[in-house]
């Protein structure tokens, strides 16, 4: 199967995102109060220390602006979008197509991905060194940590396509891509670190899919070791074979239910 089809469709919802970049503008407004409110909110935190569970309050700032990168290019908004294609009938229009729905919409995403990384990827670079300056950053570690982000990026797309998906039988399924959110704020180390969380806990968020979207990548930014490098890896590599597995089963038997159904 050619993959230029899908190429097509990812450069198409890029030069969407391009035409509609106005909207870029409030959220990087959104991220400037959060790293500027967090800011004053770690500056009370560390007081006069130095460093907290080994993090400088620079390397807590420059994990933030990467988490909510992360954040942003998820592309959970897009739920929506899937649960309007299938309650309008363009779900059964295209099993007709030569292309495959879940690529299809993968594709889609990773169109979203690259101009939310490339616009607010500078933005939080920008915002990060402006508030708190460089932090020790190795030029060699950006080849691994595009790997990192790469599957990070694919963990929460097959989110946003198993939430769309159940579009085939719930009536509403941002309630979903919300909760979710919520799970992504807390356990998976949005705002701040695994090492903040209570000591009991940490080993059982650091096995959860959530720390491989969003606590490994920033954590690796700040952080850079090739071992944590391959535990992410392996972690991500993990979670995207259960992942994909759930969306093919549940892609699979919407297919079944909507032929049974006449679509």
């Amino acid at each position: 199967m050619s993959l230029v089809k899908y190429w097509h469709v990812a450069k198409a919802e890029f030069h969407h995102e391009l035409t509609h970049s106005s909207n870029s503008i409030v959220w990087a407004t959104i991220l400037f109060v959060i790293i500027f409110v967090f800011l004053q909110i770690w500056k009370t935190v560390y007081g006069t220390k130095d460093t907290i569970e080994g993090f400088t309050i620079a390397q807590m700032i420059w994990y933030l602006a990467i988490a909510e990168l992360n954040t942003f290019s998820n592309g959970s908004h897009n739920v929506e979008d899937m649960e309007k294609e299938i309650q309008s009938g363009n779900f059964s229009l295209s099993l007709l197509k030569p292309i495959n729905f879940i690529a299809m919409w993968m594709s889609k995403l990773f169109g979203y991905a690259t101009f939310v990384t490339l616009f607010f990827g500078a933005f939080a670079v920008v915002l990060a060194y402006l508030f708190v300056g460089p932090i020790p950053f190795s030029f060699a570690s950006i080849p691994f940590l595009l790997v990192i982000f790469a599957g990070a990026l694919a963990l929460n797309f097959l989110f946003v396509i198993i939430y769309g998906l159940s579009a085939l039988w719930l009536e509403q399924t941002h309630a979903l891509a919300w909760i979710h959110t919520k799970f992504m704020f807390i356990l998976g180390g949005m705002f701040m670190p695994f090492e903040m969380y209570p000591a009991w806990i940490q080993p059982i968020l650091h096995k959860l899919p959530f720390a491989f979207a969003m606590y490994g990548p920033a954590k690796l930014f700040v952080h850079f070791s090739v071992a944590e490098f391959f535990r992410i890896l392996l972690g991500q590599a993990l979670w995207i074979v259960a992942l994909l597995g759930i969306a093919l089963m549940v892609y699979k038997r919407g297919v079944r239910e909507v032929s049974i159904n006449g679509g």
